[in-house]
């Protein structure tokens, strides 16, 4: 399904030297498949406009979910025991709860089209449109890696939409939220989005504890983490795991 690094019960950390910078590609395949205009024979030209508004939809909840917990922190932080700002607490955790909904439930049906091109028994059938859509997504992911390598910026991981960097701190000046301060590897990204009309997300890691690239234990600098594979669990109620929607899904 993509381009899938080697690792196998190893860990990584940052140090005085170097730093873990996870970048992901926001909706990748989706993205191919409108870039390039794929359609399955069987649906017709039609489907690139039902297709992308879902994509359209999908990314727009999950920006509105990001600004929506900056609102909700700026409101605490005022007077969490006012009564309209109770309230205002509540509707903006009502909202994110449907933009959530909307953020995972687009995410399945964006890269669920993607899975049953190769799926003979899918009215979207269509393996060739597949092939084209995999390597388009394993080319470019190579052509940051190696661009990263030769500016002397090593890549220990990468994952289908996303690499992980092991970057020079002297090549790196931190993250604005989700994006590269100005700096060497942010010259890069941002020339590779350009090239690609890709967009990238960043986060920062200390440590990362692989058993293979799709399980994982990642540790970040606020002291949150991310599990990933058999090793998430969003049941549990630990902020940086709790994930009501995909727990129900």
């Amino acid at each position: 399904g993509g381009l899938h690094s080697t690792e196998s019960n190893r860990a990584v950390f940052s140090d005085d030297d170097f730093v873990l910078v996870d970048a992901d590609v926001a909706s990748q395949y989706p993205s191919i498949i409108l870039l390039l205009g794929l359609y399955p024979d069987a649906l017709g030209a039609h489907f690139l406009a039902a297709y992308g508004s879902i994509k359209t939809d999908r990314l727009r909840a999950k920006k509105r979910a990001k600004a929506i917990k900056g609102e909700r922190e700026a409101l605490q932080s005022a007077d969490p025991a006012d009564d309209a700002v109770r309230k205002a607490v509540l509707a903006l955790d009502q909202e994110l709860l449907e933009c959530q909904v909307i953020d995972k439930s687009g995410k399945l049906s964006l890269n669920g089209v993607y899975g049953k091109l190769g799926s003979r028994y899918s009215a979207l059938y269509a393996p060739h449109l597949m092939i084209s859509v995999t390597l388009t997504g394993q080319l470019a992911l190579l052509m940051l890696i190696e661009r990263a390598e030769r500016a002397g910026i090593p890549v220990v991981s990468g994952n289908t939409d996303g690499v992980l960097f092991r970057c020079p701190r002297d090549l790196y000046a931190g993250l604005k939220k989700d994006r590269l301060n100005p700096s060497p590897l942010e010259a890069i990204c941002s020339q590779w989005e350009k090239d690609t009309t890709f967009d990238l997300e960043f986060g920062e890691y200390t440590k990362v504890f692989s058993q293979s690239v799709n399980s994982y234990f990642a540790i970040k600098p606020d002291g949150g983490h991310k599990r990933k594979g058999p090793l998430g669990n969003p049941w549990n109620k630990d902020p940086s795991d709790f994930d009501p929607v995909r727990g129900q899904l």
